[in-house]
């Protein structure tokens, strides 16, 4: 945490944090700030929740896999001292989210040990999800 701390503080007093994201596995989640308090939301919770929205439907038309959308809290489960409210907060990043990768929750099978057919097709939507946010939002 602490080299997290160190490097995130680094680079937000000089260039500023547009996007961060920390990728779990697994559940098909986009999941924004806050986890913290399920009535909380960023100040520019708009602006993300239509960015995620976004990256979901690119992520759907590139692997088929369907995304939940919304504040971690309230959307999955309360957490605290996650990286996302910290990048938020602290370190003022644009966009700080959670994302749960494939398989989805209700898959019926371990998520957490992606079988090796999965892996390069949850990539490649990824990867496609990203360049589509990159090139649609206002970095």
């Amino acid at each position: 945490m602490r080299a997290l701390t160190a490097f995130t503080s680094t680079i937000a007093a000089s260039k500023g944090i547009k996007l961060f994201v920390d990728w779990h596995s697994y559940g098909q989640y986009i999941l924004l700030p806050y986890g913290y308090n399920c009535q909380a939301r960023a100040a520019n919770h708009n602006k993300q929740l239509s960015l995620a929205q976004g990256l979901g439907s690119r992520i759907r038309s590139v692997g088929g896999t369907s995304w939940t959308v919304g504040p971690s809290c309230s959307t999955l489960y309360m957490t605290t001292g996650s990286s996302t409210d910290y990048l938020m907060d602290v370190s003022k990043a644009e966009l700080a989210w959670t994302i749960e990768l494939r398989p989805s929750g209700n898959s019926g099978t371990s998520g957490f040990v992606l079988p090796a057919a999965q892996i390069l097709p949850s990539a490649r939507e990824q990867w496609e999800g990203l360049v589509w946010l990159l090139t649609n939002s206002s970095f």
